[in-house]
């Protein structure tokens, strides 16, 4: 069975590991395709906040890191969309997957 994701409202997206090579294509794809729908995007300091602000200004930044199992579970309550995509290079990989 094919489920629809709802068309009369914006929809809102979570992101992680956005500032990633896999992570980023995937943000830029979809919120080129979608601009009108709200994003939040999770980023793990202001320079990478920076980053992210430039290219995509209207995305909620939201800072924290793979660690914050709280922040993560909150935020990805609130979305309709969740896309996780952060590698584990900085070794934070305790979440379950």
């Amino acid at each position: 069975m094919k489920r629809c994701l709802p068309t009369s409202r914006l929809l809102t997206r979570f992101s992680t590991g956005v500032t990633g090579y896999i992570g980023g294509d995937a943000f830029y794809e979809l919120e080129s395709r979608h601009p009108d729908w709200d994003y939040s995007v999770l980023v793990r300091g202001r320079e990478r906040g920076a980053q992210v602000a430039e290219k995509y200004p209207n995305a909620r930044l939201v800072y924290g890191t793979n660690e914050d199992s709280d922040i993560i579970e909150a935020e990805s309550a609130k979305a309709d969309i969740v896309i996780r995509t952060f590698v584990c290079s900085d070794g934070s990989c305790r979440l379950q997957h």
